[in-house]
Protein backbone atom coordinates (compact mmCIF):
# COMPACT_ATOMS: atom_id res chain seq x y z
CA UNK A 1 0.00 0.00 0.00
CA UNK A 2 1.51 3.32 -1.09
CA UNK A 3 1.18 6.49 0.92
CA UNK A 4 -0.87 9.30 -0.55
CA UNK A 5 0.69 12.76 -0.59
CA UNK A 6 -1.48 15.72 0.29
CA UNK A 7 -0.42 19.28 -0.40
CA UNK A 8 -0.14 21.58 2.59
CA UNK A 9 -2.96 24.03 3.14
CA UNK A 10 -1.10 27.30 3.70
CA UNK A 11 -2.81 29.54 6.25
CA UNK A 12 -2.10 33.21 6.87
CA UNK A 13 -3.38 35.79 9.27
CA UNK A 14 -5.28 38.68 7.71
CA UNK A 15 -3.18 40.84 5.37
CA UNK A 16 -3.88 43.86 7.61
CA UNK A 17 -2.38 42.10 10.67
CA UNK A 18 1.16 43.38 11.44
CA UNK A 19 2.16 39.74 11.92
CA UNK A 20 1.59 39.14 8.19
CA UNK A 21 4.03 41.92 7.28
CA UNK A 22 6.56 40.54 9.77
CA UNK A 23 6.21 37.04 8.25
CA UNK A 24 6.75 38.40 4.73
CA UNK A 25 9.73 40.56 5.64
CA UNK A 26 11.50 38.28 8.11
CA UNK A 27 10.93 34.81 6.66
CA UNK A 28 10.23 35.42 2.99
CA UNK A 29 12.43 38.51 2.56
CA UNK A 30 9.66 40.26 0.62
CA UNK A 31 7.27 43.11 1.26
CA UNK A 32 3.63 42.04 1.68
CA UNK A 33 2.86 43.35 -1.84
CA UNK A 34 5.80 41.41 -3.31
CA UNK A 35 4.56 38.30 -1.50
CA UNK A 36 1.06 38.80 -2.93
CA UNK A 37 2.55 39.14 -6.44
CA UNK A 38 4.64 36.01 -5.89
CA UNK A 39 1.50 33.99 -5.06
CA UNK A 40 -0.35 35.53 -8.00
CA UNK A 41 2.36 34.26 -10.37
CA UNK A 42 2.24 30.76 -8.82
CA UNK A 43 -1.54 30.66 -9.13
CA UNK A 44 -1.46 31.90 -12.73
CA UNK A 45 1.07 29.19 -13.59
CA UNK A 46 -1.19 26.61 -11.97
CA UNK A 47 1.58 25.42 -9.66
CA UNK A 48 -0.04 26.33 -6.33
CA UNK A 49 -3.30 26.58 -4.47
CA UNK A 50 -4.15 29.99 -3.05
CA UNK A 51 -3.20 30.55 0.57
CA UNK A 52 -6.12 30.99 2.93
CA UNK A 53 -6.29 34.23 4.93
CA UNK A 54 -8.05 34.04 8.30
CA UNK A 55 -9.29 36.90 10.46
CA UNK A 56 -7.26 36.07 13.55
CA UNK A 57 -4.45 33.96 14.94
CA UNK A 58 -7.06 32.08 16.97
CA UNK A 59 -8.96 31.12 13.79
CA UNK A 60 -5.69 30.04 12.21
CA UNK A 61 -4.80 27.81 15.17
CA UNK A 62 -8.29 26.26 15.20
CA UNK A 63 -7.99 25.46 11.48
CA UNK A 64 -4.55 23.88 12.02
CA UNK A 65 -6.03 21.73 14.79
CA UNK A 66 -8.89 20.61 12.51
CA UNK A 67 -6.92 19.90 9.32
CA UNK A 68 -3.85 17.66 9.47
CA UNK A 69 -2.38 19.18 6.27
CA UNK A 70 -2.73 22.82 7.41
CA UNK A 71 0.30 24.95 8.21
CA UNK A 72 0.52 28.55 9.33
CA UNK A 73 2.30 31.08 11.52
CA UNK A 74 1.37 32.86 14.74
CA UNK A 75 3.05 35.13 17.26
CA UNK A 76 5.42 33.56 19.77
CA UNK A 77 3.04 34.25 22.66
CA UNK A 78 0.18 32.20 21.14
CA UNK A 79 -0.98 29.02 22.90
CA UNK A 80 0.72 26.28 20.90
CA UNK A 81 -0.09 23.39 23.23
CA UNK A 82 -2.53 21.73 20.78
CA UNK A 83 -0.50 22.05 17.58
CA UNK A 84 2.84 20.72 16.34
CA UNK A 85 5.50 23.43 16.15
CA UNK A 86 7.87 23.05 13.21
CA UNK A 87 10.08 25.99 14.04
CA UNK A 88 10.26 29.64 14.93
CA UNK A 89 11.88 32.89 13.89
CA UNK A 90 14.67 34.21 16.10
CA UNK A 91 16.32 37.49 15.10
CA UNK A 92 15.18 37.01 11.52
CA UNK A 93 16.50 33.45 11.24
CA UNK A 94 14.41 30.28 10.94
CA UNK A 95 15.10 27.84 13.76
CA UNK A 96 13.66 24.34 13.25
CA UNK A 97 12.41 22.49 16.31
CA UNK A 98 14.45 19.32 16.63
CA UNK A 99 12.62 16.09 17.38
Amino acid sequence: AGSMTTAALVLHVNRSDPLHAEFCMQLMNMSPSQYKSYWSRLLFAGSATAPLYLDSQQQLLERVMQQPNAIGYVAADADLSKVRVLGYLSQGQWQPVSK
